[in-house]
């Protein structure tokens, strides 16, 4: 699980009789939150207007206009609970998802915006692609290509 920081304007900290963290309770404009996973996988960063930690079930939630990063990939929402160990999320556009306007209508619940990079492609497929973009340009520098190809 590795270590987690939380920053805010407002921080309230919950402990069992054995002095054990229970819960965190963090407010900001915005609050913030960083995990070290073990194993020197990235920095796990999130900010929300609300942020609680529940230790007892490693669940992280960002609440009101959250936010969460690891590394080039991102996570938005209204409302994200994150499983700190198993590194599982999950989100929710809007405050409720039958929220009514004025009138009575239903409201949007808002989106939720993911980004997941592509994988880097392997140097291999790389030089592949390479190639068939050379050899579409003319027959000399095919055999060209070729011959790069053959010398490995």
């Amino acid at each position: 699980q590795g270590s987690i920081r939380m920053t805010g304007d407002r921080v309230v900290a919950e402990f069992d009789d054995n002095r054990a963290l229970k819960d965190v309770f963090v407010k900001g404009r915005p609050a913030y939150f960083k995990q070290t996973p073990d194993g020197g996988k990235e920095d796990i960063e999130g900010q929300a207007l609300e942020v609680e930690y529940h230790a007892s079930k490693n669940q992280l939630v960002l609440i009101k206009e959250a936010r969460l990063n690891q590394g080039e990939r991102s996570f938005e929402g209204y409302r994200i609970n994150y499983d700190t160990k198993r590194s599982v999320m999950i989100g929710r556009g809007g405050p409720q998802d039958d929220a009514k306007d004025n009138a009575g209508a239903a409201k949007p619940g808002g989106r939720i915006k993911v980004i997941i990079p592509p994988k880097p492609k392997p140097a291999a497929a790389a030089d592949d692609d390479k190639a068939a973009r050379v050899v579409s340009h003319g027959c000399r520098e095919q055999l060209e290509v070729a011959n790069v190809f053959a010398n490995r």
